[in-house]
């Protein structure tokens, strides 16, 4: 009889510890699914509005601070003309590489001190609720630049401007990825923006095949055919 009572109380604590780690089972879960799909949207939208004007300023400083070095058209570009007609226009890849590293040096260090303790949010935006994102302490926002990137591309666009005369301009595109690190999740946030670099007047007749290149890596050596 004893045995059996002994068998019955250890089965009870048994279903009640199983009880029991259901229940812890379930609120986790609901609190994952709660941070997920609630709050995370909603610390997102407010983080990553920070974080892109935080990106656009470090890009401009670095645009700045490049252009602030006098560069010209003539440093990119080299042209070369027969009898008023342009027969070779040659992108200076070398001088072109050392601006992209220095821009890209210069968005990465800046981007890096502008981020360090700069975005910060209420913590009613933990609620989940849009309502109660401006409510309460701030906290600040995990953010990893180390695992995102930045890109430099260029790109070249020509323009008529009057008889026999062509607009040549460059233009830089810059891209810069940073990740907002949550409890459940890492999230990407992307900028970018569109600098004109430079742009010269070409004298002269241009070849079609200058026109259909809008690219400066398709431009690294052209020569018309």
């Amino acid at each position: 009889m004893k045995r059996r009572r002994r068998l019955f109380v250890i089965h009870i604590k048994k279903r009640k510890l199983l009880a029991a780690f259901l229940v812890i089972a379930l609120i986790v879960t609901c609190a994952l699914l709660y941070l997920q799909y609630l709050v995370n949207p909603v610390i997102y939208r407010t983080t990553s509005s920070k974080v892109k004007t935080l990106a656009n300023k470090s890009m401009n400083i670095a645009v700045t601070t490049a252009m602030n070095q006098g560069i010209s058209y003539g440093d990119l570009i080299k042209i070369e003309t027969n009898d008023g007609k342009t027969t070779l226009l040659q992108a200076n890849s070398i001088r072109i590489n050392a601006l992209a590293k220095l821009i890209t040096r210069t968005v990465q260090e800046n981007l890096r001190d502008l981020l360090e303790d700069s975005v910060r949010i209420h913590i009613g935006s933990f609620t989940g609720l849009p309502v109660l994102t401006n409510v309460g302490p701030m906290v600040n926002i995990s953010l990893d630049n180390s695992f995102g990137d930045i890109s430099c591309k260029f790109s070249s666009d020509f323009v008529s401007s009057g008889i026999n005369q062509t607009q040549h301009k460059i233009y830089l595109h810059i891209t810069t990825r940073v990740n907002i690190i949550f409890a459940t999740q890492t999230m990407r946030v992307e900028s970018g923006t569109d600098v004109l670099l430079c742009e010269s007047i070409i004298i002269g007749e241009i070849p079609s095949t200058y026109l259909r290149s809008n690219s400066l890596d398709e431009m690294m050596n052209l020569i018309p055919l």
